[in-house]
């Protein structure tokens, strides 16, 4: 599991289904932090209060403090 991987699910309002679809879309935890706030919103119609959260990197930091 990355750290990618936890991140996402740590996200507010993303829920275990939308973090699924997301990572079924783009093929990895690590890819959908990479996609760019406007192709999350257009291609998977995501709210966009949580396409900024995920552009903004919401999730990393609290992943990482989980893994040590």
């Amino acid at each position: 599991m990355t750290l990618a991987d936890i991140a996402i699910t740590l996200i507010p309002k993303l829920g275990s289904r939308g973090c699924r679809k997301l990572i079924d879309t783009y093929g990895s935890a690590e890819a959908v932090y990479a996609t760019p706030y406007e192709r999350l919103i257009a291609e998977v119609q995501l709210q966009p209060d949580i396409a900024k959260d995920i552009a903004q990197g919401v999730g990393l930091r609290e992943a990482e403090a989980e893994r040590r």
